[in-house]
């Protein structure tokens, strides 16, 4: 789940941009968060942005060949993951 959260970031982070990862200790549990200072995802498409094979726009992707693009299931199977320890996933 965190690989797959910080492949994005680095791949719509752009050059010299920073990402940021913490860990913070609850009483529940606790609380990873990834940030970065790329575009960020507009509003409109938030909301899909965990369907398996939805892609938010082939222009924003930083991939130079068809390899490098993903299918839309890396955000959906990070979502399963964090379910799947009873955890969850959250834009």
């Amino acid at each position: 789940m965190l690989w797959n959260l910080l492949d994005k970031a680095i791949k719509y982070t752009r050059d010299g941009g920073g990402i940021r990862i913490a860990l913070e200790s609850r009483d529940t549990g606790c609380a990873i968060t990834v940030t970065d200072t790329g575009d960020g995802i507009p509003p409109e498409v938030q909301p899909h942005i965990f369907e398996r094979f939805y892609r938010v726009d082939a222009a924003r992707s930083r991939a130079e060949t068809p390899n490098e693009g993903g299918a839309g299931l890396g955000l959906p199977i990070a979502r399963w993951i964090a379910e799947a320890h009873h955890g969850r996933l959250e834009l």
